[in-house]
């Protein structure tokens, strides 16, 4: 499939499951955002797996993450 396929970030965001969406019923309850359940949780693994990889690896990156 590749990054080729969503035509902007946003959509590949949503599609992996880390954009969040406002949770609210009506006009009076408004609750906190949160990532949909019906993610590509595959997709997010292996995003979670490389950001943690690049943390441990690049000294850059683990400046900015622990900043």
């Amino acid at each position: 499939m590749g990054f080729t396929s969503f035509k902007t970030w946003r959509k590949f965001a949503s599609y992996i499951g880390i954009a969040p969406f406002p949770h609210s019923s009506g006009t009076s309850i408004r609750g906190k955002t949160k990532v949909s359940r019906l993610a590509n949780l595959e997709g997010k693994a292996l995003l979670h797996l490389c950001a943690t990889s690049a943390i441990q690896c690049s000294p850059e990156m683990k400046t900015f993450y622990q900043r």
